[in-house]
């Protein structure tokens, strides 16, 4: 399966990111949506969506986002949160992907058996960084991500 994996749109999504979001199979994103209008395009152009709530979330719109989520894909084990300094932020045991937003910058490491991934922002990247979102790929529990420059 394919997964575009996004945060920080703040309100915009660019053409690039639309064209990954309708070539991939599922959609996460990790908070701070922005807008209502963003909210349901992205419902459109992905329909298997995987969304939270962010800090920059708000009105009733927003609150049908959750502020964790965790599910599983392919065999594989989400744990989805805006901000990973976020209390509630306690992923389920046995998760392998633990995806956050927030920083507005693209990271990647491993910790504590899990992978910690921070798809940057695709429309407000931060410290000169170019736009970004990643790219993770599955096949029976396992599982391949690469960032990909929006």
């Amino acid at each position: 399966m394919k997964i575009v994996v996004l945060s920080d749109t703040h309100g915009y999504l660019n053409k690039n990111v639309k064209e990954l979001l309708q070539n991939s199979d599922c959609a996460i994103h990790a908070g701070d949506v922005g807008s209502l209008a963003v909210y349901q395009e992205l419902k459109v152009l992905n329909k298997n969506l995987y969304p939270v709530r962010g800090n920059c979330d708000r009105g009733a719109w927003a609150d049908v986002l959750p502020e964790t989520l965790a599910f599983r894909i392919d065999g594989v084990m989400f744990y989805l949160v805006h901000d990973r300094n976020d209390f509630s932020a306690r992923p389920e045991p046995g998760t392998d992907l633990f995806i956050c937003g927030h920083t507005h910058i693209y990271q990647q490491s491993e910790r504590r058996g899990m992978t910690l991934l921070n798809p940057g922002s695709c429309s407000q990247p931060r410290g000169g960084l170019p736009p970004t979102c990643a790219i993770i790929e599955t096949q029976g529990g396992k599982y391949t991500i690469h960032q990909e420059t929006v």
